[in-house]
């Protein structure tokens, strides 16, 4: 009688460890699972951040553009200093382009994601700054992704 008193305890505790084991299996994927989703909202917003960063350059740039139109109209003798600023503010903006292509190309941000939204964007980077785009340019990253997209529909 006290052997089978014992072996009915140990029974129960074992079922109410597979019952403790069961719930803790589910609370960690449940918990897991909300990680996954703060990764993915913050690789968005990550997303976000460089576009705002790339939009803002490009909107100096073509700022700074508009002076040397301005001043070469007015025969202005500033255009030079103004042509060293369109420089600097071009190759701030082509920085943060090939950062963005950077974090496609090592898969922090999708490629099937991507490409749809991007591959216009990349591909007019490359058409209007074919110059600084050759074989020797610092910016390798931009040139990669589209040599990765330009034949992918």
């Amino acid at each position: 009688m006290m052997w089978e008193t014992a072996r009915n305890i140990a029974s129960l505790l074992s079922d109410i460890s597979v019952i403790c084991g069961v719930i803790l299996i589910y609370l960690a994927r449940k918990q897991l699972k909300a990680s996954a989703e703060a990764i993915n909202i913050s690789r968005w917003d990550s997303l976000l951040s460089f576009e705002q960063d790339m939009f803002s350059r490009q909107a100096n740039f073509i700022s700074i553009s508009q002076k040397i139109r301005d001043a070469k109209l007015e025969n202005k003798g500033e255009t030079e200093l103004i042509k060293a600023e369109h420089e600097a503010a071009k190759e701030i903006y082509l920085n943060s382009v090939d950062r963005l292509a950077t974090c496609i190309l090592r898969g922090h941000f999708s490629d099937p994601e991507m490409r749809p939204d991007y591959s216009d964007f990349i591909n007019n980077v490359v058409n209007q700054f074919k110059d600084d785009l050759g074989v020797a340019t610092h910016y390798r990253n931009i040139v990669k992704l589209y040599d990765k997209w330009k034949d992918k529909v």
